[in-house]
């Protein structure tokens, strides 16, 4: 399982989980924060096998966490001024996995999920408000 990693769990790290799942990939994204959507946890640090944090103060945070032990942790450097499923913050995830991990397989699962969703017609962003909020449930 892939895990992706931000501070709320709920822009970068879910974006990249919801094309990874729409592309096939078994992910799962959370956030280092307290108050975060989907709370890190050791028992998603211990399930994943690849550990994308957004950010290098993750990978930190990660760390800490007895169930990260031994895990591949990788940063791919996007900051948090994103809004939800912005296409532009999708083009940066796939192209930061595929250029900054070089992993072509996943970048390349990531862009047939963002093509799945748009020809299923699924989008999410709407001048940064989440549209179809409900439909985010089909995906975790």
């Amino acid at each position: 399982m892939i895990l992706f990693v931000c501070s709320q769990g709920k822009i970068r790290s879910r974006t990249a989980e919801v094309i990874a799942v729409m592309g096939g990939v078994h992910a799962r994204s959370c956030g280092t924060d307290k108050d975060a959507l989907a709370p890190i946890t050791n028992a998603l640090l211990r399930a994943a096998d690849t550990i994308i944090c957004m950010e290098q103060s993750h990978v930190k945070e990660v760390k800490e966490y007895m169930g990260a032990e031994g895990k591949n942790i990788v940063s791919l450097g996007i900051e948090d001024v994103w809004n939800p499923f912005d296409p532009m913050l999708i083009e940066r995830l796939i192209l930061f996995v595929r250029h900054r991990l070089g992993d072509d397989v996943l970048s390349s699962r990531m862009q047939l999920g963002h093509q799945r969703m748009l020809a299923a017609g699924i989008d999410f962003f709407d001048g940064g408000v989440i549209s179809g909020a409900s439909e985010l449930a089909l995906f975790h």
